[in-house]
């Protein structure tokens, strides 16, 4: 999607702008992963919830996060191809 949102620019713009979109991902993805880890254990032990459901709920709030972290890094990189397209 984001190829598409960059097309017709050059690799001057659109390198950094991919750059930013990956490294959004990879934030996303190491935020979800630990948050992840911790609520799936509050849930269990604190709230003394059922494993099963626990991990479901959790991987729904990891996949929002994901996708939340992919919108932004998606907004971001257009912002900055954007910026750098005059240069």
């Amino acid at each position: 999607m984001n190829m598409v949102a960059l097309n017709g620019m050059s690799s001057h713009e659109g390198g950094p702008a991919l750059l930013t979109l990956g490294s959004c991902s990879i934030v996303g993805i190491i935020v979800a992963a630990i948050v992840a880890s911790r609520l799936t254990k509050t849930f269990i032990s604190k709230y003394n919830w059922n494993a099963i459901l626990a991990v479901f709920v959790t991987w729904l709030v990891g996949v929002v996060l994901g996708f939340v972290f992919q919108v932004i890094g998606f907004i971001l990189a257009i912002i900055l191809a954007d910026i750098l397209w005059p240069l």
